[in-house]
């Protein structure tokens, strides 16, 4: 939809015959009911600053290029240049979206590099407007090259946006039956090595890439739909993060794609499969009590707790010589460019997260994901583990199939004392103890306080 959006106006841009071209002409009915719920500016960019979009750290602003010339694009800008900067001073501004599918691409773009040579007036623009700004084009679209991307060679960009919605319930059927529950905790931080492989093994070398988009695969017929809402779908998204971080001087970047939808989920629609929404909202208006969210926002929400009040964040190595049996998805990633060679993924992918300067508390929070059936008994570094005067964990199943609750009163308490998981919570003196065994198949927060 912001190929064919005015950010400025908060409206479709209906008055270009692009906007009214192929697919997109199904945006119309949309186009009606944005007027009627509000005059020109309602859903600005300003507006959405001035509500949600103010509490975040960056935004991503995704630039209408598409139904826009190169004049219109460049008016973005200076909009977007108008508004409060973000925290950090640095705007990230992504050049359209999903340009390389025929329906969002065509006529306009046929080819990446018809979109490179279109881009070039528009980059710099922006470097003139902004020029802390960091830019990426429309890069990759799944776990592989393509024409389009390797039209894209010498543009003056920052990043490449990569967007991925897999697996699907074919690629996990393939998998036997015991080992399918180890194939979707690993699968997040195997496809993202892989399509760091990809990008460089096309001439990219070490271009970052924003993974503006993901979630489990579109179809409805999801796999383990028992467990849908559950704690598996939470790793899925939980495990893309920390590996990210492990991976952060290639990505940039990281936004999931979900939604809130009305309940009950509305028959037949084909938007998106039922299981993409991470919260439902009341048919009744005004009623932000009735809302409910899923196991899958309750783990995430875990993490990001801590990861948004974090002052630095950090990957954790892992010493374990534990590999995910089998090696299952895309081998090949396994090294990724760049790092020491191993014959198979390790069971462990975990995160630090430190406490701010200026916090009245001193503490630590670590990610743990334990992709494997088996338990790995895990020891801090002696600089981790000295000095702590307690400690809490929280473990949460991969297997346990959550559903749907309401929000708890208080959500800033962690872990939340209701929800639609159950997840083991313990706390005791002193720091971890040594070799205390990461649960098989299990995402453990632990807090080190000191």
């Amino acid at each position: 939809m912001s190929n064919v959006w005015d950010p400025q106006r908060g409206r479709y841009d209906e008055d270009s015959p692009l906007a009214r071209h192929g697919s997109y002409a199904k945006f119309r009915s949309y186009s009606d009911l944005i007027k009627a719920a509000g005059p020109a500016g309602t859903f600005s960019a300003g507006r959405f600053l001035k509500g949600i979009g103010g509490r975040a750290k960056s935004t991503v602003w995704d630039l209408n290029v598409f139904s826009f010339n190169a004049s219109q694009a460049c008016a973005q800008i200076e909009y977007i240049a108008s508004l409060p900067p973000p925290p950090g001073g640095v705007h990230l501004l992504e050049l359209g979206n999903e340009l390389y599918a025929s329906g969002q691409g065509n006529p306009r773009f046929p080819d990446g590099s018809s979109y490179a040579k279109q881009m070039a007036p528009v980059i710099s623009c922006a470097r003139r407007i902004l020029p802390k700004a960091k830019i990426a084009a429309v890069g990759f679209s799944g776990p592989s090259a393509s024409s389009w991307s390797r039209g894209l060679k010498g543009l003056d960009v920052d990043a490449l946006s990569l967007h991925v919605y897999s697996p699907n319930d074919q690629e996990v059927a393939a998998a036997s039956a015991d080992d399918r529950l180890e194939y979707i905790a690993g699968y997040s931080r195997q496809m993202l090595r892989h399509c760091l492989n990809v990008s460089a093994e096309e001439g990219f070398g070490a271009v970052p890439l924003w993974h503006t988009e993901f979630n489990y695969g579109l179809q409805k017929d999801i796999f383990f739909p028992e467990l849908v809402f559950g704690a598996l779908h939470g790793v899925f998204h939980a495990s893309r993060i920390l590996a990210s971080i492990e991976l952060h001087t290639r990505v940039q970047a990281l936004t999931f794609q979900t939604l809130a939808h009305p309940h009950p989920y509305p028959p037949n629609d084909s938007a998106f499969h039922p299981a993409m929404p991470v919260a439902r909202i009341s048919p009744q208006p005004n009623r932000p009590d009735l809302a409910q969210v899923s196991g899958t926002a309750q783990l995430v929400s875990h993490l990001a707790f801590h990861a948004l009040r974090a002052g630095t964040m950090h990957p954790v190595q892992t010493s374990s010589e534990c590999p995910l049996a089998p090696a299952g998805l895309y081998k090949q990633a396994w090294p990724i460019s760049g790092t020491s060679a191993r014959a198979a993924p390790p069971c462990l992918l975990a995160a630090a997260f430190n406490s701010a300067d200026g916090d009245a508390a001193d503490w630590t929070a670590m990610a743990i994901l334990n992709s494997c059936r088996k338990p790995v008994p895990i020891t801090l570094a002696k600089a981790a583990a000295d000095g702590g005067s307690k400690h809490e964990v929280t473990i949460y199943n991969i297997s346990d199939a959550g559903g749907w609750a309401p929000l708890p009163a208080a959500p800033d308490e962690l872990p939340w004392a209701s929800g639609p998981l159950r997840p083991e919570h313990s706390s005791a003196s002193g720091a971890l103890p040594e070799g205390w065994p990461a649960p098989g198949l299990s995402f453990s927060m632990v807090v080190l306080r000191r």
